[in-house]
């Protein structure tokens, strides 16, 4: 049975009330008059009525029992990856429970905890303690949404009563922008060196990756994601037409990032790197890239650091080169050569717009051309109406025209020349000397 009762404080009335942890709290009636506030109170008890009937239908669970749950219904509605990433952030590692330094979501809180004591405050000091390990914001924040996900679905499967993650703000984007990309030179080096194998003997055959030339120039040449360059199928191209699909495969549980497929047209370079795995391709495999048995790749990282490293062009973050690079190489490229930022978005598959922009400062659109441009028209306007009629200028124009274009103190690291403004201002006589 629900506590409560109308009391009047410094004449507004409030109703008291016990909550489901047992501490009193009041909540205004917004009325000095008894009559409405009695009807108020009627409603709110109501409210609360409803409140505790909800409340005695929860039924909290140990944190380690939930967990697994959830998981399960990652791992059955989610994609691989997701899964993967929610259960790295949940559980502790081996080397993090080595090292003693890397707090996961289920140590912290403890899997004995009930989902009904993980609160807000709780919440941030998790956030905290990951700040004091030295992760960075953007990492933790991750982190959050992976507990508000959680948390969401101990709801609604009436584990909790309110979601306690909701009201748990992000820290602020300490994120750093990777702008590395690679120069025609390094790309052509990268093709050069990319048939010697440095592997150890103590690598088997089946484990060295040898189709790292063809990996790079596909990568660089359409921009595509690493899983998405590893999952791909030769069913996934269009010979005749030359266009590479991006699309989700849920019977691989593979899924494109935002779940956005699109389509790729085939440059040369492209087209000749997907020629030549055609021609090694496997009798048993409809991957791209797969091992000498048929099988997919999972991970070629070290084969694409070790010709890094024989290319010369290792070095510290954030200038060092990784498998992401390639698909920067791509929409760096791409902005250079004067493609819109839209058509960027579109073969990349970015999400928002916001992600595409980064490569706005190389695109020949740039802000820089359109105030080219914009002085180049100012200039010819300025000429064009200077040499038509004198008589027709205004005084205030001409002296206003003077203070504007000054002449050599002006300008003189712009991308115009100092001259560009004089000369349509020279051609205009001062004021006093018309005719």
């Amino acid at each position: 049975m629900t506590q409560a009762y109308l009391i009047e404080i410094e004449g507004r009335w409030y109703a008291r009330y016990r909550k489901p942890d047992g501490k009193w709290t009041h909540k205004s009636m917004r009325t000095s008059k008894k009559a409405l506030a009695q009807v108020n109170f009627s409603a709110f008890l109501k409210k609360l009525e409803e409140r505790d009937l909800h409340f005695s239908s929860v039924r909290p669970v140990p944190l380690g029992e939930f967990f697994e749950e959830y998981l399960r219904y990652v791992k059955t509605h989610k994609s691989r990856a997701w899964h993967e990433k929610q259960n790295a952030y949940i559980y502790e590692s081996k080397r993090a429970r080595k090292e003693r330094r890397v707090t996961k979501v289920l140590p912290f809180f403890g899997k004995d905890t009930l989902t009904t004591q993980v609160t807000s405050r709780k919440i941030e000091q998790y956030a905290e303690t990951r700040k004091a390990e030295g992760a960075r914001c953007t990492t933790i924040n991750k982190e959050l949404a992976a507990v508000r996900h959680a948390m969401k679905k101990a709801e609604e499967w009436g584990y909790i009563l309110v979601n306690p993650a909701r009201k748990v703000k992000d820290l602020p984007d300490d994120g750093k922008i990777r702008e590395r990309f690679l120069t025609p030179d390094e790309y052509l080096l990268l093709l050069r060196d990319a048939d010697a194998n440095d592997s150890g003997p103590w690598t088997l055959p089946n484990e060295r990756f040898t189709d790292l030339r063809e990996l790079v120039m596909l990568a660089c040449n359409t921009g595509l994601r690493r899983s998405e360059l590893l999952f791909l199928e030769v069913s996934d191209i269009d010979w005749e037409r030359r266009v590479l699909r991006v699309r989700n495969k849920p019977h691989l549980l593979f899924h494109v990032k935002n779940y956005q497929e699109r389509h790729i047209p085939l440059n040369n370079h492209a087209w000749e790197a997907l020629r030549s795995m055609l021609q090694k391709k496997h009798a048993a495999a409809d991957f791209v890239f797969h091992k000498s048995d048929g099988a997919r790749w999972t991970d070629i990282h070290d084969s694409f650091h070790a010709l890094v490293r024989r290319c010369g062009l290792e070095a510290e973050p954030p200038f060092n080169i990784t498998l992401h690079t390639l698909r920067h190489t791509f929409g760096s490229w791409a902005a250079i050569s004067g493609a819109s930022m839209r058509a960027i978005q579109k073969l990349m598959g970015h999400n928002s717009i916001v992600t595409t922009e980064r490569y706005a400062h190389l695109s020949a659109d740039s802000l820089a051309a359109v105030a080219r441009n914009i002085g180049a028209f100012v200039t010819n306007s300025v000429t064009t109406f200077a040499n038509s009629d004198k008589k027709a200028l205004p005084e205030k124009s001409s002296s206003g025209l003077e203070s504007w274009c000054p002449g050599q103190d002006s300008n003189l690291h712009g991308p115009l020349g100092p001259g560009d403004f004089k000369s349509p201002a020279s051609a205009i006589p001062p004021p006093g000397r018309q005719s």
